[in-house]
Parts: structure tokens; C-alpha cells; sequence
């Protein structure tokens, strides 16, 4: 990937051979920059990732939440034509965002990611860790649940998982997951419907949240191999645990 902006007098030239990237990877490229006009003895550099919003990025206020930054360089003497190239490296957050159709991470160089015209900008595209695919793929097709959207959320990934028709008191499953360094996180926030009779009688829906935690070195049972019989047993159990409190009113199914 490669991005370009002039802020005169100097061109910000950044390039990186990655393209696909997914939470937690690395990044490393190198930044350009080249005096286009008169001899400037201070001229700085400045990197970040930042998470933007898609609607506040087009509409250009306020648009970034900085994840991490750098400062490359700071007065730096170049002379007029003169280039200087400097490499970086970029650690994306396990915790942090993949992409989706409502924002991603993005790279920002410049002369200061902070001031307003004083950056350039490329956007990542960034898809889930491994280890969250994987407990997708599970559910996927194990259990026969089908994905719909994505959003990032309060410091969670957030994936809306349709059940299949076999479970027919589940309308809908938003899993939540977040990745550090301790594990994976997950919690379950289950859509319950059932029809119940006595005083309360007729469809009631409620909402059920479950949480787990699946510990960093049970994640994996060698390093090539994903631990999904581990995957397979927690998302039973927590559907067990989710199907009984379908029932309302006095517990009954109609």
C-alpha cells in the first residue's frame, strides 16, 4: 500500500508491503519525505493509527480516535530536492477493530497527526484474529448459525449470528469477542422468544447476556492447529444455558 500528500514545502511519500492484515498484526513500511521547495531546517514527521468512523471521516470533523502514534522525525534539515527515508513499524491491538462497513483503523502521517490539513490518511482493512474466525467457523457450521453485520462497540467486536431454524425460541445472537493477552473473551447476548400462558400469556421476548473466557494457551492445541473441540463444547454449553431461560409466565411453552 502507498500514500502520498504534499504539505508544502515537503511531499510525506509512505509505503508498507502489507495488504492483509487482521487484529493484532504487524506492520512495517518506510516514510519518504522530500523538500519540493526552499531549504527548511525543521521539518517533522509524524505517524499514527487511529480508528475513524466512515460517515465523520467523508464528513472531515473530529473524524479520528488516535490508537497509537510516533514521532519519526524533528528538525530535520532538508535542503531544496533533498529526501530522507525512515522506517517504521506498527503494531495493530489485539483488542482493537477490524474493519466494517461502519468504520477501520487507519494510517495517518504527516507533519502532525493532531493538527487539522496537517496529514494524509489510508484506510486498513483489517479482518478478525484467527482465533475469532475460527470460533466463527464453529458456530457457522457446527451449529448452523448464519453471520450478518459486524460492528465494533465499546471496546468489543460485535457479529450478529442468525440461528437456524431448529432453535426456535432464539430470534437473534449478538456475539461479542475481544482478544488480549490473557485470552479470548466472549460474551453472548442472546434474543429469546417464547409464548407463555397464564397472566403474561403471548409472545414475550427478553434478553439474555452469557459471558466465558477461553484462557491464551488453550486457545491453540499445537501452534498450526485451533483448539475447535474446545469451541464446539463452550457454545453448546452456553446454548444450554441459554434455551431453558426462554421460558416465561409460568414456564410453560404454549
Amino acid at each position: 500500500m502507498r500514500g502520498v500528500i504534499f504539505l508544502k514545502p515537503f511531499e510525506y511519500q509512505v509505503e508498507s508491503q502489507a495488504e492483509e492484515l487482521c487484529q493484532g498484526s504487524l506492520m512495517e513500511g518506510t516514510l519518504t519525505l522530500t523538500n519540493r521547495g526552499e531549504d527548511v531546517p525543521d521539518a517533522r514527521v509524524e505517524l499514527a493509527l487511529a480508528y475513524g468512523d466512515f460517515k465523520k471521516v467523508k464528513a472531515g470533523h473530529q473524524a479520528f480516535e488516535e490508537v497509537s502514534s510516533q514521532v519519526l522525525g524533528e528538525r530535520l534539515a532538508l535542503k531544496t530536492g533533498e529526501s530522507t527515508r525512515i522506517s517504521w513499524r506498527l503494531e495493530l491491538p489485539f483488542s482493537g477493530p477490524a474493519t466494517t462497513r461502519f468504520g477501520s483503523l487507519f494510517l495517518l502521517y504527516g507533519r502532525s497527526v493532531k493538527e487539522e490539513g496537517g496529514f494524509g490518511r489510508l484506510d486498513l482493512q483489517v479482518g478478525l484474529a484467527p482465533a475469532v474466525v475460527t470460533f466463527l467457523t464453529v458456530v457457522e457450521t457446527r451449529f448452523s448459525f448464519t453471520e450478518g453485520g459486524r460492528r465494533f462497540a465499546n471496546g468489543f467486536m460485535e457479529t450478529e449470528l442468525i440461528p437456524p431454524g431448529n432453535f426456535p425460541t432464539l430470534e437473534e445472537l449478538i456475539l461479542k469477542t475481544r482478544l488480549d493477552e490473557t485470552g479470548l473473551n466472549l460474551v453472548f447476548a442472546f434474543q429469546l422468544k417464547a409464548f407463555a400462558r397464564g397472566a403474561q400469556k403471548g409472545v414475550q421476548k427478553r434478553l439474555l447476556e452469557v459471558s466465558r473466557h477461553i484462557p491464551a494457551d488453550l486457545l491453540m492445541l499445537n501452534p498450526s492447529t485451533p483448539n475447535r473441540p474446545l469451541f464446539q463444547q463452550l457454545f453448546r454449553s452456553v446454548l444450554e444455558e441459554a434455551t431453558p431461560a426462554a421460558l416465561v409466565g409460568d414456564g410453560h411453552l404454549a
